[in-house]
């Protein structure tokens, strides 16, 4: 589930499975990233860190070392933070 930011401005969540991006005006200049909202929602995330999981670290149950990724739509994506959000993208981001 995606955490409510807190923050109801343009870009925000409201503890469901949606990010939020509301009052867009100028489709061709919006820039409305993933990165921003885990900015609203104070949520530290970049290529290597979601929350305070680094990539290399090992969970519990596993001697392997994980490592962040995000799809959007089904294929990899290495923008990160900089993704412009357009409606109805599936994004996943995974800690595996």
């Amino acid at each position: 589930m995606i955490p409510d930011s807190g923050q109801h401005g343009i870009l925000h969540g409201h503890d469901d499975d949606q990010i939020h991006v509301e009052w867009i005006v100028d489709m061709e200049n919006r820039n409305e990233t993933l990165g921003g909202y885990f900015d609203a929602a104070n949520i530290t995330f970049n290529e290597n860190q979601i929350w305070e999981y680094q990539n290399g670290t090992r969970c519990e149950w596993s001697d392997n070392p994980w490592k962040l990724s995000v799809l959007v739509n089904g294929v990899e994506n290495t923008e990160y933070r900089n993704y412009i959000l357009n409606e109805n993208d599936t994004v996943e981001i995974k800690f595996q």
